[in-house]
């Protein structure tokens, strides 16, 4: 089979319907977003149509419906054959007729009904001549690792803020005293380091859930771009109330690492 990581190329290739039906399978696993052409394509056979309509976007899903209802609908009854005029029983031909050629007679010959104009050479125009010829697989789309391992730092981050905002607010007038600071500002800190903590949480969930998925790659990367903004407000507010060392941007290294791996992510669906 061929390279089908060029999307102009793919595409191409769809518009064409003599594409051999192997072809189409890895069409869709290297392009998800031709998915609606792969199922519309003549050669597509209803197994990759309905795992089309099983794990494509929107646009493929309607169009694997829109064709496997098509394939499903009933074939239009074929027409009645013509009645066959038959002599009367009574009825000899002279025995002497110069006109009538040697051998049976033009009645007598076997009839054989027309043959039917709406039958097709192959009652299915979607199945493959041979089942057994091609086997399709379907392989899971490979997972970007990067964004994997991020989405799991994160979710590790996440919880250790948690554990440290209920710290925070369970010894503020500690802290306060200790940081030569108010009350008040730690409650700020605690609260700003929750937020924190609950959107890398989420964000990496949807990283570990969607690292297959390029379709997500805009949504963690908007969650990357939130992550990285938190984590500046956390350093600010860190500087400003407290005596803070060259440690504290290391809280800024992973949240960037993440919106990267978002952006190389969908950069590579495209």
């Amino acid at each position: 089979m061929s390279d089908w990581s060029d999307l102009t190329a793919a595409r191409a290739a769809l518009a064409q319907p003599g594409l051999p039906a192997a072809e189409l399978s890895a069409i869709v696993q290297a392009q998800p977003s031709l998915g609606a052409e792969v199922a519309a394509h003549p050669a597509a056979w209803p197994a990759l149509v309905t795992w089309i309509g099983q794990h494509g976007d929107a646009r493929a899903q309607a169009a694997a419906a829109q064709r496997l209802a098509a394939a499903a609908a009933p074939a239009p009854a074929p027409a009645a054959p013509p009645a066959v005029s038959t002599p009367p029983a009574a009825y000899a031909p002279p025995a002497q007729n110069p006109y009538q050629a040697a051998g049976p007679g033009p009645y007598q010959a076997a009839y054989a009904p027309p043959a039917n104009p709406y039958q097709l050479a192959n009652p299915n125009p979607y199945q493959v001549a041979n089942p057994n010829a091609y086997q399709p697989t379907f392989a899971a789309t490979p997972r970007h690792t990067f964004t994997f391992v991020m989405s799991i730092l994160l979710i590790v981050g996440g919880s250790l803020n948690v554990i440290t905002s209920i710290v925070y607010f369970n010894t503020a007038s500690t802290l306060a005293w200790g940081l030569d600071i108010s009350v008040g500002a730690v409650y700020g800190l605690a609260v700003l380091a929750l937020v924190f903590a609950v959107v890398a949480l989420v964000a990496g969930v949807r990283g570990v859930k969607n690292a297959r998925n390029p379709a997500k790659a805009p949504l963690l990367v908007t969650l990357g771009a939130i992550l990285v903004a938190l984590a500046v407000l956390v350093l600010i507010f860190n500087l400003a109330i407290a005596q803070v060392g060259p440690t504290s941007f290391l809280g800024l290294v992973v949240p960037v690492l993440f919106l990267v791996a978002a952006i190389q992510f969908k950069n590579q669906s495209h």
